[in-house]
């Protein structure tokens, strides 16, 4: 969840919820919305629908192929912050999950 420190929800059993909306703007160029609710909890009993977290965020997107390629969001919602984050597809490295066919 964005707006939360990396790790923070750690537990046996979790739920998480996230919405995305992604939308080209012009050229290259988009837009991004997310938005995400979760909770963990120790039994599978625990976990429900009540007293979600949550977290919003939003951000710009450069689009390679019609997808995006690059993000920059800025995260905030939770009770911890606000957190800027950057991504790149690596498959714009030429990294890939897929096994070289040479």
């Amino acid at each position: 969840m964005g707006s939360y420190q990396d790790y923070r929800f750690r537990a046996p059993n979790i739920l998480l919820l996230r919405e995305n909306f992604e939308h080209s703007i012009w050229g290259p160029l988009g837009f991004v919305f997310m938005a995400d609710q979760g909770k963990v909890a120790l039994t599978r009993g625990d976990i429900g629908f009540s007293h979600l977290k949550h977290s919003f965020a939003t951000g710009i997107t450069i689009r390679a192929g019609g997808l995006p390629a690059v993000s920059l969001m800025y995260a905030w919602g939770g009770t911890e912050g606000q957190h800027t984050m950057f991504n790149l597809n690596t498959s714009l490295l030429g990294g890939s999950s897929r096994p070289s066919l040479y």
